[in-house]
């Protein structure tokens, strides 16, 4: 074959990965997110747990 026909080929297939790379780039930074989201709100439950068991051992 000759370089023109491998070159259009070529091309295609490098944007291909690119875009999928982009894709994935995108992918793992929204499970980020939703993994910080999650943490913060396990946090948050903590948090109120500590503060109404410091609140019961008050009143005894």
């Amino acid at each position: 074959m000759s370089p023109e026909h491998l070159l259009y080929p070529a091309i295609f297939i490098f944007s291909m990965m690119v875009i999928g790379l982009v894709f994935t780039v995108i992918e793992f930074t929204k499970m980020g997110a939703k993994s910080d989201q999650k943490e913060a709100e396990a946090q948050s439950k903590r948090d109120a747990r500590v503060r109404s068991d410091e609140s019961t051992a008050k009143d005894e």
